[in-house]
């Protein structure tokens, strides 16, 4: 019994440890969304990590217009982005379903890749193993494609 409890408490206090990092680059971010740029509501987060880790966020102006903003912590630096200067995730979702019928999307990124703003799509394939497709955001062409992981 005390071992399970032991357990169930380690656990939890990652858990916690984990998600409270999340929460506090969350809240980073959107002060900086708020701050710095036309957003005024949050739709969805999304985080990065391949050759520098990036924070990004999609969401709309007061005119409902769509806009994405990648923040480069390490850099200090922000990019933003009007729907129309890139791939939307609906459209790049779309993309990868047409060119990979068979894989299972299970998270949709977007964020930071050398040195452009890049979609990444994890998926499962059909021997429940995973992989990954990261694509331009500007024309949505594949930058690379791993699968079998």
């Amino acid at each position: 019994m005390g071992f399970f409890v032991f357990i169930t408490v380690g656990v939890a206090l990652i858990y916690i440890s984990a998600t409270h990092i999340n929460r506090i680059e969350r809240t980073q971010v959107a002060d900086i969304v708020y701050e710095k740029t036309p957003i005024k509501t949050i739709d969805d987060y999304y985080q990065l990590s391949r050759d520098v880790k990036s924070l990004a966020v999609s969401g709309k102006d007061d005119k409902q217009e769509n806009y994405y903003m990648i923040y480069l912590p390490d850099e200090k630096a922000a990019h933003l982005y009007k729907n129309d200067e890139g791939k939307s995730k609906e459209e790049i979702t779309n993309t990868f379903r047409a060119n990979h019928p068979n894989r299972i999307i299970e998270k949709v990124n977007l964020g930071w890749y050398h040195d452009q703003p890049t979609w990444e799509i994890t998926f499962k394939n059909n021997d429940n193993l995973w992989g990954y497709v990261l694509y331009s955001f500007n024309d949505g062409g594949e930058v690379s494609y791993i699968d079998n992981i």
